[in-house]
């Protein structure tokens, strides 16, 4: 993780080749929210842009570092717009139950 450009107004994970990703975090965005959003491109890869395996990676890592209760909000926000998570290509992640994970937005 690495800080963008000064004047990049957004964040982005990018990958060359067979190069680990590089997440670019823009100063407006340095947020929990924007970390997860961009580590979930990182876990899903790259090319998964935001489809299903995105979305499960994403909802995955909001449940392990902010909780299940943010993890249910998150898929409520996906099912209200149709969308649904993937299947998972990596270890299930442990429950951490209830609300606040090790961070807290």
């Amino acid at each position: 993780i690495v800080r963008a450009r000064s004047d990049a107004s957004s964040s982005s994970t990018r990958q060359r080749g067979s190069d680990q990703p590089v997440v670019r975090l823009a100063a407006p965005q340095m947020t929990a929210a924007t970390v997860l959003h961009e580590l979930a491109h990182v876990l899903a890869g790259v090319g998964a842009g935001h489809g299903p395996t995105f979305r499960r990676a994403h909802v995955d890592l909001v449940g392990y570092v902010l909780g299940d209760t943010e993890a249910e909000w998150l898929l409520d926000a996906y099912a209200a717009v149709g969308l649904e998570p993937g299947a998972r290509s990596w270890p299930t992640p442990p429950v951490r139950g209830g609300t606040g994970g090790p961070f807290v937005l």
